[in-house]
């Protein structure tokens, strides 16, 4: 009953408010919880050695970590119910996710223009518009080299790929000149 409730309290932020990396793992840790119940009832009223239901849970268990690791859950955030707030999506958190989602592109390009439409006074946007400039400016830095072999990563480099042409340059110093010309001056 009490995994039945939490599958259904996950389903309903869920749907009214997107996916999350919390929510996501609400959803795989009632999965799990579901299938080691039915293994243990079955067990139970089997009879069967300890040891064999012991090895089934580790199997169900490591089947679950290996789908967890297939899903990709920064990319079904970004792709299929992305987070919202307030109605709108939300920005703040999308920018969080990691090149695994492969929307810096467009993440990028949005908050951009939000925080343009702001005069760049709105934080949330300015900050998230940084946060975006600084992983796009650590992948092209990463990869522009051409010696990341040490640490080359497949979705890094597809997510560079989409990201090289995104010149950012000025964009820190017009979001500084903004802010100081609508910063009030102490005399």
């Amino acid at each position: 009953f009490l995994i039945g409730v939490a599958f259904k309290s996950v389903y309903d932020y869920s749907s009214l408010f997107g996916f999350t990396q919390k929510r996501l793992w609400g959803y795989t840790t009632m999965t799990w919880l579901s299938g080691a119940l039915i293994a243990f009832v079955y067990h139970y009223y089997r009879k069967s050695a300890h040891l064999l239901f012991v090895k089934q849970i580790i199997t169900y268990t490591l089947g679950i970590l290996l789908l967890v690791n297939v899903l990709n859950f920064d990319y079904l955030i970004a792709a299929y119910y992305k987070p919202t707030m307030f109605g709108k999506e939300d920005y703040v958190y999308l920018a969080g996710l990691s090149a695994d989602a492969h929307n810096y592109k467009e993440i990028y390009e949005k908050i951009y223009k939000e925080a343009e439409a702001t005069h760049f006074q709105d934080v949330s946007k300015v900050s998230s518009l940084y946060m975006m400039i600084d992983k796009i400016e650590e992948l092209k830095n990463k990869y522009e080299r051409r010696n990341a072999y040490n640490s080359f990563n497949f979705a890094e480099y597809q997510e560079y790929l989409s990201v090289k042409n995104i010149r950012y340059e000025n964009i820190r110093q017009r979001i500084e000149e903004t802010q100081q010309k609508y910063t009030p001056q102490e005399t």
